[in-house]
């Protein structure tokens, strides 16, 4: 080689006049062949290295890319819905994943990013499906795993792979890339929110609860129609004094079947809500305030409707309202004197509020008089501010007593006060009690005391306003101040004998 370079340059020294042999143009283009080959394999070499170094910078590129819009959709999802092989919801994610994210936004919801071979692509509500990746870029998988985690954030794994230039062996660049999403959006559902199985899953636990729930609508509580109760709504605050809750019941009954609604205050039943199926007549409705039991159109606070269906009882009366009163005082049986019954309490003249009246029915029996039936007694108060007492009862035989607690034997019993009729009083006979005058001196006074009031104190139109009470005797005047009709008929009957006794005599001496 030395021999031949210097013979180059040897050659070089020529004048410009003498041509170049064959055997050294052969030496020069050997020379340049070569020279020329090993720089191309240069050029080569080093534009295969740039390639590979573009091809991994965009597939590197398009992996970020790819993955920072799935983490920015996840994380602004109101919810991820589920994970699912290609486009078919419900089987399981495989290959080539789709994920579903509900989203606030009607126009954007839902928005799905899937995959297959070809590309990973992004479907915003009814929009056209969007290509995330080039056309030279091949996805090997895209796979979804949504990780629950109690008491904190929801989080989904992303492990996508990609390969750029496939059916370039020497160009050919493949990249994985593994992420965790934390889903971080608050819940926004502008459809059914379903769990995964049935009767399976809760909403918060027994240690870690949630604060409050605000709906618009109602909550609907479903369960099998078997016999028994089933849950309701349980508020467990304040359990030193038991918890409260509303369960609803079913149980079997003749004729009919029974559902019911009851409702525990600190742990005791206080409230039963219960109707036989079928028979709206025995249902209890709350309307603007007013409470119907057996109507659906409660016209007062308390309004009971029933009807008896029993043919052959059209005469008959039949229970509609019951007060039931039992007794636990821890002394004894309930005695004589006891009964439930409804008290009226009304507001005055001045806003105070009294309890001006009461009806009662008292039991009868006692130690001794077992049989006794039961008595109903009225109750009233002699002013606004006393306590409401017995002023009429109804005995157990159908006895009326008024102003007494002991009617006897008899029908109707006033005691310490005067009886007024304005109509007619028949009987077929009465116990004469009638005050008779000891002499006629003081029938003669009685009668002659019975005067019309005077002229200007005189009422033609008020028979109540015409007799000068102020002047009666004491024989016909009653203890309340008025005329003893009793009395005055047996005063004016001596004065009548009195006066036929004279005019015979008178005649016997006109003979």
């Amino acid at each position: 080689m030395k021999f031949l370079f210097g013979k180059f340059f040897k050659a070089t020294n020529k004048s410009f006049g003498e041509g170049f042999t064959l055997v050294e143009l052969l030496i020069y283009s050997v020379i340049f062949t070569v020279a020329a080959g090993l720089l191309t394999g240069i050029l080569i070499a080093i534009s295969g290295i740039q390639t590979r170094e573009n091809s991994a910078f965009e597939i590197t590129r398009q992996l970020q890319f790819v993955t920072q819009r799935i983490q920015y959709a996840i994380r602004d999802a109101s919810v991820v819905e589920g994970v699912y092989e290609g486009d078919t919801e419900g089987t399981e994610c495989t290959q080539f994943c789709s994920i579903k994210l509900r989203v606030e936004d009607p126009a954007l919801d839902p928005t799905i990013i899937s995959s297959d071979i070809g590309g990973v692509y992004f479907k915003e509500g009814s929009g056209e499906k969007i290509a995330l990746t080039t056309p030279n870029i091949q996805i090997t998988s895209l796979v979804f795993d949504k990780v629950g985690n109690p008491g904190g954030l929801s989080t989904v794994t992303v492990d996508l792979a990609m390969v750029f230039n496939p059916d370039d062996p020497q160009l050919r660049v493949a990249k994985t890339l593994t992420s965790a999403i934390a889903h971080v959006s608050a819940a926004t559902f502008d459809s059914d929110l379903l769990p995964d199985t049935t009767e399976t899953r809760n909403i918060g636990g027994t240690s870690l609860k949630w604060n409050n729930l605000i709906l618009s609508g109602g909550i609907e509580i479903t369960g099998p129609d078997s016999i028994g109760e089933q849950a309701g709504i349980t508020m467990a605050r304040g359990l030193a004094h038991g918890e409260s809750s509303i369960n609803q019941y079913y149980v079997t009954d003749t004729p009919y079947d029974k559902y019911g609604v009851r409702f525990d205050v600190g742990g005791s039943p206080m409230l039963y809500l219960e109707g036989d199926i079928g028979q709206s007549n025995r249902r209890a409705y709350f309307l603007n305030g007013n409470v119907g039991i057996g109507t659906a159109s409660p016209e007062q606070r308390l309004h009971v409707k029933d009807t008896n269906t029993t043919a052959g009882q059209r005469t008959t009366a039949f229970n509609v309202f019951t007060i039931e009163a039992g007794y636990s005082g821890g002394d004894g049986a309930p005695y004589d004197g006891f009964g439930g019954g409804i008290l009226f309490n009304n507001e005055t003249y001045n806003g105070t509020f009294y309890d001006s009246a009461a009806i009662y029915g008292i039991i009868g029996d006692n130690s001794l008089n077992t049989t006794e039936g039961g008595r109903l007694v009225f109750y009233t108060s002699s002013t606004k501010t006393d306590a409401p007492t017995e002023k009429m009862r109804i005995s157990g035989a159908g006895n009326v007593g008024i102003g007494t607690t002991n009617t006897g034997t008899y029908r109707l019993y006033v005691s310490g006060g005067d009886a007024y009729f304005s109509g007619d009083v028949s009987a077929a006979s009465f116990t004469d009690r009638t005050p008779y005058p000891e002499n006629l001196g003081i029938a003669y006074d009685a009668v002659m005391s019975m005067q019309r009031l005077p002229e200007d104190e005189y009422d033609f139109d008020n028979k109540e306003s015409q007799l000068d009470h102020s002047t009666l005797t004491e024989f016909v005047k009653g203890d309340n101040g008025y005329r003893d009709l009793s009395a005055t008929v047996s005063a004016q009957n001596e004065v009548i004998k009195d006066l036929v006794r004279r005019i015979e005599e008178l005649e016997r001496q006109l003979k």
